[in-house]
């Protein structure tokens, strides 16, 4: 367990450090495989359309059960462990290879790209996951912390699109077509909302034993979208 501060008060949360690593986890994951490309039937998506919605949902769950202050955070926690990835397998790539190793370029073209990548996604990031989490907690205060299917949903579809549209065209610019590029978008866009309704439910019952767990969650009754207002107060 791990203590937190909110409105003044300190308490211990039993699965918030679980969360936080699962869900960093998955982003660090996304990055190695950013131009991982998958055939689904006629259709095309990257490997990491297979990854964000397992992220944002559990980014929502964050969201919903404990403060904003601390859901915020671990945006910033993730793009932080996002960039020390890309940089420390971008500074070991770039060392010697013995001259019978025939693998350099593999390496190369899997997570030579992963700086790039994270450095130009670094803003749908920011934008789609604080939307995730700004709808999350505003349609919570509408519906008095009910239908968490419904909110994680809207939620998560909303942050994802933003996410996309940002991001996608600069990771693949150079790489892909434009028209390419766009199908990619709503290819993966697609998939994704497919795969958001078959985890909702277990995210539903995983939220529910949770909130058992943790109980008396002070909820915010002021909800920013400020991405950089990392604060309780």
């Amino acid at each position: 367990m791990n203590k937190f501060e909110h409105k003044g008060e300190s308490r211990e949360y039993k699965f918030f450090s679980t969360l936080v690593a699962i869900y960093v986890t998955l982003g660090v994951t996304s990055v190695a495989l950013g131009y991982k490309l998958i055939p689904i039937g006629s259709v095309i998506v990257s490997g990491a359309a297979l990854i964000l919605p397992l992220r944002y949902l559990v980014g929502g769950l964050m969201a919903d059960i404990y403060p904003l202050h601390l859901a915020k955070r671990q945006m910033w926690n993730l793009l932080l462990s996002c960039f020390v990835f890309s940089l420390v397998s971008q500074f070991i790539i770039n060392l010697p290879s013995p001259a019978d190793w025939n693998h350099q370029d593999a390496y190369e073209f899997v997570l030579g790209n992963g700086l790039r990548i994270t450095t130009v996604a670094a803003l749908g990031v920011i934008m789609g996951i604080s939307i995730n989490i700004f709808i999350v907690k505003k349609l919570g205060a509408m519906f008095d912390q009910k239908v968490f299917g419904i909110r994680v949903f809207i939620a998560t579809a909303c942050g994802e699109l933003a996410q996309y549209a940002i991001a996608l065209p600069m990771i693949f610019w150079g790489v892909l077509s434009i028209y390419n590029i766009f199908m990619l978008i709503i290819c993966d866009f697609l998939v994704q909302l497919g795969l958001v309704a078959i985890f909702v439910p277990f995210f539903s019952i995983a939220r529910y034993f949770i909130k058992e767990a943790e109980r008396n969650i002070i909820q915010d009754k002021e909800i920013v979208f400020n991405p950089f207002k990392l604060d309780s107060k």
